[in-house]
């Protein structure tokens, strides 16, 4: 009887979720053919609404029916097609390549108008999404049934959001000879400046912006003569494999031995790690955080020890020093990432507050020192002007860009916001199972809350004075640093991997009550 009911109810949702987007993607298209005044005498918009309402009918219907007395035939027919589906295993794979080959084309090519502007709506994009989700969700059911169906959809959401986030850049691989998108030419342009002797046979200064991500790009240089795709193929390789190796070291730190274990994700096994690099590859890319700044993530990722103190500071030596030629503001990066995964991996124990803190402390200062001074080498080494390095401090604050506008239709703040509440709640919620009945008398002790919270504070104040900024505000990319401390502090914590430590019960039940708001306040 309860299995019955629980099908019944994943029948509904489904349904209900899939009649909300169709609906919601049929008002678009007539708000759309309202503002282009097309005239429903027209044969395709007749066509469209015909097949729009066609569609709303059939899901309404549907609908109906699981709360009909043809409920039991419906599910009976759908458990039958499930057991068909099932038999046909060979076929899986070939349907989820398929699937994730197929939407993606739906979505990326460029249509004429109007067809074009309708499918830059959200539900237009939203709505083909959904539809692959639950087919590969339907897939995924039959050969993990223990799992349950929405464990089913939640694998394929990000299965299917990864295939599209690579797919984006394949109309990048172009050999067209004209700009794709804003300032592509001078991105190439301030890459070739490293190699400028050999490619304009005369010497140029290298550029003043982000020398290190135009040092990644400027690879192709290194052999004459090669095309535009290539370069433009480079491109895509940074972002993608850059991601995809921070997303796996992720997953490898959090996999470390002596670590917390305690996550309600463990019940899925060995799925869990697939979960965590396929969620932080597309979570990188909400900012986006470009490249250069994700390669001091991968090194402090990968070269970060707790328990070594001298290989750390030798690993935020290195990775500072990058960021203090990539751009001023990501100099203290490196030492925040890993004096931030020392608070969640090292209880303090019956140390004193000075020696629990000093390694970060000195990881701080270190870091800076060789940030700042590999800034003023490479200012040295470039020939550039001093003055020209500092131009960001100059820029005028257009703060009305942390809100929607026309550079930014959602904001930077709404946006951002939309980005970490579900990790806050997520992480919340593992954080009370933690501190639950099963394991009394731990918790985090409250200056590690406030060193994690503090660090992703600053941050994210930062973020926003940057994005602020002329030339910034149009997407998230200049809250990248925030984002990036953010995804290792929420896998962590969602994740169960944060280490507790044994503390008297009257201050444990202080920390949830008190300081873990204040963290989230932060």
């Amino acid at each position: 009887m309860n299995n019955h009911r629980n099908s019944l109810n994943i029948l509904r949702w489904t349904v209900s979720i899939t009649l909300a987007a169709w609906a919601g993607a049929v008002y678009q298209g007539y708000v759309l053919a309202r503002e282009l005044q097309v005239s429903w005498g027209s044969v395709r918009w007749m066509m469209a609404l015909i097949v729009g309402g066609i569609g709303l009918l059939i899901l309404t219907i549907l609908l109906a029916l699981t709360g009909s007395p043809w409920r039991g035939r419906l599910l009976n027919g759908i458990t039958r097609g499930g057991r068909l589906l099932a038999r046909l295993r060979f076929l899986h794979l070939p349907l989820m390549i398929l699937v994730a080959g197929i939407f993606p084309l739906i979505l990326l090519p460029s249509y004429p108008e109007p067809v074009g502007s309708l499918l830059r709506t959200f539900f237009w994009r939203a709505f083909p999404l959904w539809l692959a989700t639950v087919a590969g969700a339907a897939i995924l059911h039959t050969r993990l049934p223990e799992q349950g169906w929405w464990f089913a959809v939640g694998i394929s959401a990000l299965v299917y959001g990864v295939a599209y986030r690579i797919a984006v850049f394949l109309p990048d691989i172009s050999t067209y000879p004209f700009t794709l998108y804003w300032s592509e030419a001078s991105r190439y342009y301030y890459a070739s400046l490293f190699f400028s002797d050999q490619v304009y046979g005369v010497h140029a200064n290298p550029t003043v912006l982000h020398p290190t991500r135009y040092l990644m790009q400027s690879v192709p240089f290194l052999i004459s003569g090669l095309p535009i795709w290539v370069h433009r193929l480079w491109q895509v390789i940074l972002w993608v494999v850059t991601n995809a190796i921070a997303a796996g070291l992720v997953v490898w730190r959090i996999k470390k031995p002596g670590l917390e274990n305690t996550s309600f994700f463990e019940k899925i096994g060995s799925w869990t790690p697939w979960l965590i690099g396929l969620w932080a590859f597309l979570f990188l890319f909400q900012g986006p955080i470009w490249y250069h700044l994700v390669m001091m993530m991968m090194i402090v990722l990968w070269g970060t020890d707790t328990s070594r103190f001298w290989k750390t500071l030798i690993v935020v030596l290195v990775a500072s020093a990058w960021g203090g030629i990539s751009r001023v503001n990501w100099i203290p990066f490196p030492a925040a990432l890993a004096g931030m995964i020392y608070l969640l991996e090292r209880e303090k124990g019956e140390l004193p507050l000075l020696g629990y803190l000093l390694p970060p402390v000195v990881w701080g200062i270190v870091g800076g020192i060789a940030g700042l001074l590999a800034q003023t080498g490479y200012m040295q080494w470039s020939g550039n002007i001093s003055e020209q390095f500092g131009s960001a401090f100059t820029s005028d604050l257009l703060w009305y860009r942390l809100f929607p506008s026309a550079t930014y239709p959602l904001g930077v703040l709404p946006g951002i916001a939309l980005v970490s509440l579900p990790v806050i709640w997520l992480g919340m919620g593992q954080l009370q199972r933690q501190w639950g009945a099963t394991r009394p008398g731990q918790a985090i002790h409250p200056i590690r809350w406030l060193g994690i919270g503090g660090v992703i504070g600053v941050f994210f104040a930062g973020g926003l004075v940057v994005s602020a900024k002329i030339g910034g505000g149009s997407n998230l990319h200049n809250m990248d640093g925030y984002l990036a401390l953010f995804l290792v502090a929420g896998a962590y914590t969602i994740f169960g991997k944060v280490k507790l430590e044994p503390v008297a019960m009257e201050n444990d039940i202080q920390s949830r009550s008190k300081l873990t708001w204040l963290v989230v306040v932060l």
